[in-house]
């Protein structure tokens, strides 16, 4: 439906249309059912004040739509751009608002501006309103034209990335001003926040596109560093992640690599899908998210109360747990990494009273093959399993990563499983994350797995030699060195768990420990010889094969942190 009017200092085309804050529905902008608040304009002193009122039938759909979170957006054109013969002259000045049903200006949410301080003869202005508006105004001394009027589910922000500017304001409104923008902030404080929301940013066609240069963000102090993923131009992270997103939010270093930032909702309502069990909800299902900001993530925000599930946003299938301690970790895992990676002890199923005093890991990493072979061989033997790993049985399978059959039997599907614990300190988090990111990569992709065996095969003999001594001594390893993928596997993930420059220092620091010295001397001296020169320059090459794929780094599998 489409209405048109024409006034002395003002052209209004309107349609108003609700989409993702409720039903699909499209409706016309009328005068009010009250005969004396029809669409009007009044000129004064040169400035012409549009006022357009919303029809009953209207306000319904308007009220259910602003009732679960949304800003009214409207395209405003000036017309009299190219008449204007100065720069910021007050025929470019406007103003934009709502009205109460009397038809009077309510006093905020009001957005005003010039078009000069947007760089542009149209602009979209989007504004959370908490009160619902009997109408609209919009007010200068120009010619404007006014079109593309909808409800769209709410979102704060700006967007530079099209020909047409988009400057959304929370409740409290405010200025049309891309230098206010860029040189000061962006307010939150008046946002309603829900769990749906999301930061979206579009990066400009100069940012670096090796990943490398990170945009700093920062919200009420808490600093978010934003880089440009290799096969997109935007990025994204849940409002979860923040530990307090009402407030402020300003762009620091390198903010000329963005073009847009938005907070948005998507106006519905996921849940995530859960069970209970012994009176407690568990969660299935994960928040997808970039690594980086597992590491950080607000344990006030996890939907469980000993573990939280993410999904990897680049990485699909790739699901990441962080729990609460080590020994939340063990129920989850350790009879798991026995089963798969420990030497002497590899296809087999221990009772708890067996693996009670034995070390598994700190971190966690398996691939859907290896998960669904476990769960087999449980199903083949009914062996009792414990809650944890009865529930982690569950969720793999509610994420495609194991398939159970119609006969019962467990097989591989697509994905894997990396964990972290909340009990490590975070320089250890952070290795983590790292290392075993690596090898939920190494699991998918096969041009990765053949890069990584190529350079394990040409590493030099006693450099090698050395490494699958040290994976045998080291106490809180012993990895099955037999196994030609594992080996591979964890070779790849020891290169890229810290930046090039700290491979040296790290290799040294292992070869000169008491173990290292007392069970693999000769092998350990060669490394301290040559200062792990070997190892150093097997990262450097898998540090530039991951930064040219996937604009990553040794000892970063993550864009935003």
């Amino acid at each position: 439906m489409f209405a048109k009017k024409v006034f002395s200092s003002f052209v209004l085309s309107v349609v108003i249309l609700l989409s993702a804050c409720s039903e699909n529905v499209s409706f016309e902008l009328a005068p009010s059912k009250v005969a004396s608040l029809k669409m009007s304009a009044t000129k004064k002193d040169g400035v012409t004040t549009t006022k357009f009122m919303f029809r009953e039938s209207d306000l319904k759909l308007l009220n259910a739509a602003l009732n679960n979170g949304c800003s009214v957006e409207a395209v405003i054109r000036n017309l009299g751009a190219k008449k204007s013969s100065e720069s910021g002259s007050s025929k470019e000045k406007f103003s934009f608002g709502f009205l109460t049903e009397m038809g009077e200006k309510l006093d905020s949410p009001t957005v005003t501006g010039k078009f000069s301080d947007a760089d542009s003869d149209t602009v979209c202005v989007s504004v959370v309103t908490k009160k619902l508006p009997a109408g609209l105004f919009v007010e200068g001394s120009g010619k404007f034209f006014l079109d593309d009027l909808h409800v769209v589910p709410s979102k704060v922000g700006f967007d530079f990335s099209s020909d047409i500017p988009v400057f959304a304001f929370s409740s409290k409104g405010g200025t049309i001003s891309k230098k206010e923008i860029f040189s000061s902030a962006v307010d939150f404080s008046d946002v309603r926040f829900t769990p749906d929301m999301k930061f979206k940013v579009k990066f400009s066609p100069s940012a670096d596109s090796s990943g490398r240069t990170a945009t700093v963000l920062s919200v009420n102090k808490e600093k978010f560093y934003v880089r440009k993923p290799a096969d997109s131009s935007s990025a994204e992270f849940s409002v979860l992640a923040v530990k307090n997103p009402s407030g402020i939010l300003s762009l620091s270093e390198n903010k000329n690599q963005i073009s847009s930032l938005i907070l948005s909702s998507s106006g519905k309502s996921s849940r995530p899908k859960t069970i209970k069990s012994g009176g407690k909800t568990f969660v299935m299902t994960p928040i997808v998210t970039d690594p980086g900001l597992v590491m950080w993530w607000p344990k006030k925000n996890w939907r469980g109360d000993d573990y939280e599930i993410f999904s990897w946003d680049r990485f699909k299938g790739v699901l990441i747990f962080d729990v609460a301690n080590y020994d939340v970790q063990d129920d989850f895992f350790k009879r798991i990494a026995f089963f798969v990676e420990k030497a002497g002890y590899r296809g087999q199923l221990y009772s708890d009273a067996f693996l009670s005093d034995k070390h598994g890991y700190n971190a966690h990493d398996y691939r859907a093959e290896s998960l669904a072979e476990f769960y087999e061989e449980v199903r083949r033997r009914n062996f009792p399993l414990n809650e944890k790993e009865k529930l982690l049985k569950l969720i793999l399978i509610e994420n495609g990563i194991i398939v159970e059959n119609g006969d019962g039997s467990i097989s591989g599907g697509k994905g894997a499983v990396i964990s972290i614990s909340q009990e490590s300190q975070m320089y250890l988090r952070t290795q983590f994350i790292a290392h075993e990111g690596w090898h939920g990569i190494f699991f998918l992709d096969a041009d990765f797995r053949n890069e990584v065996y190529k350079l394990f095969d040409e590493l030099d003999y006693g450099t090698k030699l050395y490494l699958i001594r040290y994976f045998q001594v080291t106490p809180s390893l012993n990895y099955d060195v037999n196994d030609e993928y594992l080996l591979r596997n964890e070779f790849m993930a020891y290169m890229l768990q810290k930046p090039v420059s700290e491979v040296s220092k790290y290799f040294v620091e292992m070869a000169s420990r008491q173990h290292s010295q007392e069970m693999a001397k000769k092998e350990a001296d060669y490394i301290i010889s040559n200062q792990a020169r070997y190892f150093v320059e097997a990262s450097g090459k898998l540090d530039e094969y991951v930064n040219k794929r996937w604009n990553l780094d040794a000892g970063r599998v993550w864009l935003i942190n």
